[in-house]
């Protein structure tokens, strides 16, 4: 009786495990429709947004349907409907013309997605990009409007302390094995994105550079820099819009 208890708990165990796999394989589809969404909403060209929105919205719903069960306790079932929360309110928004404004409904789903993966163990590429994001939101935002002349002592001191954070989540967005599956990458693309991670280090280390001899101009310029590369990888590794 102990060797068929034993065999069955095994024998669950790997089920569970399967799914679970499984469902971290679709939600990372999900997210790939939500990159664009994100981007096009915020960036344009805003007459796609709603059509990019409504293909991540039917990828999200037919997701939790699909998961339900799964989906039902928390962290997940929280995160379910703060989300779903999210998007009625985007889609609200979209509706209304309101674009920008739908977009700003829509960043927070990146943050909740990587709170719960955190929670559970098992972050992924995409809650590495997040956590980057977040530094580098707040280092734009102190870089924004100055010249080399008008950034005070403590906009470097600031800077510094986000750009060290950023350097550190940077460091985790890696193209490996699970990568490749997980986001269904050609070898092209693993090259791409690899490439473009590198250049985005290289920027990182000169910024880092910059703040260590307080040189305000190049700090500015990697600062801004920092931006183009993380879009770079960031929309890379979206659905292409049509």
């Amino acid at each position: 009786m102990g060797f068929i208890v034993y065999v069955w708990v095994l024998a669950t165990a790997m089920l569970v495990l399967a799914q679970d796999a499984t469902l971290e394989q679709e939600l990372a589809t999900v997210e790939q429709y939500y990159i664009p969404a994100l981007f096009v909403s915020g960036h344009g060209p805003k007459e796609k947004a709603p059509a990019a929105f409504q293909r991540f919205q039917q990828q999200w719903q037919q997701f939790t349907r699909k998961y339900h069960q799964a989906l039902q306790q928390d962290p997940w079932a929280g995160a379910v409907r703060q989300i779903n929360n999210h998007l009625q309110q985007a889609a609200t928004l979209l509706q209304e013309g309101k674009v920008f404004e739908a977009h700003r409904q829509l960043e927070p789903v990146r943050n909740i997605l990587a709170d719960v993966r955190h929670q559970l163990g098992t972050p992924t590429l995409m809650d590495a990009l997040t956590e980057f994001h977040d530094h580098m939101e707040v280092i734009m935002k102190t870089v924004r409007q100055k010249s080399p002349e008008t950034l005070r002592a403590t906009d470097i001191e600031k800077i510094k302390t986000h750009a060290t954070a950023a350097l550190r989540a940077w460091q985790k967005v890696k193209i490996g094995p699970r990568e490749k599956v997980l986001y269904q990458l050609s070898d092209d693309q693993v090259a791409f994105l690899q490439r473009n991670i590198q250049a985005q280090q290289q920027t990182l280390n000169a910024l880092k550079s910059a703040l260590a001899q307080k040189n305000a101009a190049d700090i500015l310029k990697y600062a801004r820099g920092i931006r183009s590369g993380f879009i770079t990888v960031f929309r890379a590794l979206g659905k292409t819009i049509e």
